[in-house]
Parts: structure tokens; sequence; C-alpha cells
């Protein structure tokens, strides 16, 4: 582990993904990747970290000014560790991207991404996909973004089971009232076609806005 970080270019993207890390590696990668090289990218995909390992990086963002983007897909980070990753960017200023697809997170872990989405002015995209949230959660997610004015671009919520119509009112409302965002991927959930049809009809008046109901594979 030490020696792929060391290959690595200062300031720059580290990526380590698929290396079987745990969350007794976090504080070495710590160290040696966010500190010692001041990465601006640190990818940690398809490995073993839980919200432990998440409460290390966490501690770490509180006060770095490097790190601007942090991809933690497909691990075991849980509400839990989404709630320490939300305390510290109440105070980080410098993440702007923020991967948190496959890792088991509920509404409850977007209750607390809700706290962010109302402080942090600097995040711009926020990936939630492949989890296990609800309509309650979407909806939570969906009333902070129409009524406050953040800097969030891109969310995506593809493939969360568990969104249904129910979701759709509060969705619509934060299209139209959000003027950051600019990309809202919510396909392979539970929507009927008719509640796919209101949400397009919602970005109508939106200019260059990309919604993605159904994901087309590229031919």
């Amino acid at each position: 582990l030490e020696a792929r970080i060391n290959e690595c270019q200062p300031c720059s993207d580290v990526r380590l993904n698929k290396q079987q890390l745990t969350d007794a590696d976090i504080e070495i990668i710590v160290q040696q990747a966010i500190i010692g090289k001041r990465c601006k990218s640190l990818s940690l995909a398809l490995n073993e970290i839980t919200s432990k390992g998440a409460s290390i990086l966490a501690d770490a963002l509180r006060s770095n000014t490097t790190l601007l983007e942090l991809w933690l897909s497909t691990n075991h980070v849980s509400d839990a560790g989404v709630g320490y990753l939300a305390q510290a960017l109440s105070t980080n200023r410098t993440l702007t991207k923020l991967g948190l697809a496959s890792n088991d997170i509920t509404s409850a872990g977007v209750s607390h991404l809700v706290e962010i989405v109302k402080k942090n002015k600097t995040l711009n995209t926020i990936g939630l996909a492949m989890n296990r949230i609800d309509d309650q959660g979407v909806q939570m997610l969906a009333n902070a973004l129409a009524q406050q004015n953040t800097n969030l671009e891109i969310l995506t919520l593809d493939r969360n089971q568990s969104v249904s119509d129910f979701s759709i009112n509060a969705l619509i409302n934060m299209i139209k009232n959000n003027r950051s965002l600019k990309e809202l991927w919510i396909n392979d959930c539970s929507l009927s076609e008719k509640g796919k049809k209101k949400l397009q009809q919602a970005t109508e008046s939106k200019k260059a806005f990309k919604l993605v109901t159904t994901y087309a594979k590229p031919s």
C-alpha cells in the first residue's frame, strides 16, 4: 500500500480501488496520500471500508484544504459513516465531489446529508446510487435542495429500488426551485412511466438540465 501511494505524483489523483483495503489501512492513506502527497482526488472504491474507516477519513477532512474529490463507492460506509463525513463537511470548504454509491445507506444516512446540503457551499456532486434509500430520504433531500441556496450540480440516486412515485412531487419542486442543479440521475428505481414523464415535463423550462430516468447502454 505504501509503495503504491509513493508511486503517485504529489497533488494528483490517488486511485486505490479494489485493493481489499480495510479500516486498518485508512490511517496510512490519510498520512501518506491526503497529508503527504496532498492528493486532489482519492478513490477507494470496491474495498472493505466501514463506518470506522469513514470516521478516520472524516477527521482528516475537517482541516484539509487540498482534497477535491473522495470516491468511496462499493464499501460498507453505512448511515453511521455518512454521519461522520457530514460532520466533517460542515466545516470543510474544499471537497467538491463525494461518491457514496453502494454503501448500505438508508434514509437515516440521507438525513445527515441534508445538513451538508444546507451548510456546505462547496460540494457540487453527491453520488448515492445503488443504496437502500426510500421515498422518505428522497423527499428530505429534495425539500432541502428546493429551499436552500445550494451549489449542488449533480445528484445521482439511480438504482435505489425503494424510490417510487411518492417522490415525484418533491423532485418536481426541487427541479423548479433549485438554481444550481444540472443533473439528476434517477433511473432504475421504481418510478412509473407516468411519473418519469412528469419529471421530464418539469425540466422543460430548465436550459441544459440533464435528467436520466431510463439508462440507455452506450451502443
